[in-house]
């Protein structure tokens, strides 16, 4: 049985954390809450995660910033920004990979998130599947008679 997809929610306002947080697991996701952009870094330095939703409007490092830190430092994880502005710039969505603003329904928010997950997932997949075709082509370049690969 394949595990529950995980998801580092963050956001500095602990009512919104603590409804998003458990929001996301009634759907079935095994949640890592945290109301700070600095220690969801960290994280993501010690734990494994699909995807990341974060608040937009943050102390200290905003969303915004916190997304571009994670692509900086390649963790290769989707990013959902949700926010309340209704007019964020181009540049503040740059990182990200989805925008899912914040007074929709829960049921908006939660599609926001699966799709984000089966985009994940697929991308997940693809990236195995290039694997396993590198694994058999230097293979058969090694002069060995492999004919499948399980990685």
């Amino acid at each position: 049985m394949p595990r529950p997809p995980v998801v580092l929610c963050v956001d500095d306002d602990r009512g919104t954390l603590v409804a998003s947080a458990h929001l996301l697991s009634t759907r079935g996701y095994d949640v890592i809450a945290t109301d700070c952009a600095k220690l969801a870094l960290g994280v993501l330095q010690e734990q494994g995660v699909d995807i990341i939703v974060t608040d937009y409007d943050m102390p200290g490092m905003n969303g915004a910033h916190f997304a571009a830190r994670v692509k900086a430092e390649k963790y290769g994880k989707p990013i959902l920004l949700r926010s309340g502005f209704l007019n964020i710039t181009p540049s503040a969505t740059r990182n990200v990979d989805a925008l899912s603003p914040k007074g929709r329904s829960a049921e908006s928010f939660l599609a926001d998130v699966d799709a984000l997950c089966q985009t994940a997932a697929v991308a997940h997949q693809a990236d195995l599947n290039h694997k396993t075709c590198s694994v058999l082509q230097e293979s058969k370049l090694g002069g060995n008679d492999v004919a499948e690969a399980n990685l």
